[in-house]
Parts: C-alpha cells; structure tokens; sequence
C-alpha cells in the first residue's frame, strides 16, 4: 500500500474549504473514506447530490490538475446522475471544474509530484485550462481570482426534492 502524504492539518483545510461551499449550497457534507474516488459526498434531505474533491494547494499555479484516475471515477458517478466537482483552494481563489461525463475536461499529459522520490506519485493527469470562480469561467493565466463568495449553483438540485 502506498504511503498517506495528506497531513491532519491538510484535513482540515479541506473540510474548511467544503463546509464554506457546501454551506452556500445548503448541502451537508460527509467525509468519504481514505482512498475513495472524491473527499466528500454532499447531501441535501437524506439524499447524496453531489461528489466534491478537494485539493488544498499552499500556492497557486496554473493549470491546477487532478489524476486521470480520478476523474474516470467521478465520471462514473457523474454518468449516474450525481453531480461531482473538483474544488481547488489556492491562495488566489477558490476554483471549480465540473467533472462531466463523456470528456475529461482538459488536457491529459503526464504529471504529479517528483519531490517525495515516490514513483507512484507521477501520473497521467488532467491539466484544466478553464476554471469556475464566483460562478465565472477564469481562462487559464487570467487576473488572481477572488475566493467564492457568491451562492454557487455548482450543486444545484435540480431533480431533487429539498
């Protein structure tokens, strides 16, 4: 089994992050196990609506990207009806992708860490050109970005009874 890099403080970064955007949706979160495809199943009435993924990042860099594998698994659940999204925290912003099914939603290229002399950690990764923040798309290389502060209507629950 591979070695767990996420600290407990990276932990609670990320549920910051996911209660101040689950809190504008009015959606519970509730923390997937380790190793699952997303951090965070987002609930509404009982009822899981959407995946969210959470990546904390200490700085900002463009593209923010995401595991091939990830993203083929949130596809999955995306094909399912369940609306999933990788959530990035940089200190520029908080950034939105949509994982869709059908299209990765960016470019593939090989990527990932090589500062841990751990092979696992270099992958295929998903590099995303285009980013939501406060409901707008921000291209790639754009202006710094405010962190969200509009009511996001990235988990809307469409379809699902409050």
């Amino acid at each position: 089994m591979r070695p767990r890099y996420e600290s407990e403080g990276d932990r609670r970064l990320e549920l910051e992050v996911i209660e101040t955007v689950a809190g504008l949706a009015k959606l519970s979160p509730w923390k997937l196990p380790p190793l699952a495809h997303a951090d965070f199943a987002l609930n509404r009435g009982g009822r899981t609506v959407a995946l969210a993924e959470v990546k904390v990042r200490r700085r900002h860099f463009e593209p923010l990207f995401l595991s091939l594998e990830k993203v083929l698994e949130l596809q999955r659940y995306a094909a399912a009806g369940i609306k999933c999204r990788v959530l990035f925290a940089t200190p520029a912003g908080i950034f939105s992708k949509a994982i869709e099914p059908g299209s990765v939603g960016g470019w593939i290229a090989p990527g990932g860490r090589s500062d841990r002399g751990d092979r696992s950690d270099r992958e295929l990764m998903v590099h995303f050109g285009d980013l939501v923040v406060d409901g707008r798309v921000v291209e790639r290389h754009d202006r710094p970005a405010r962190v969200c502060d509009s009511r996001p209507e990235w988990f809307s629950s469409e379809g699902v009874p409050a």
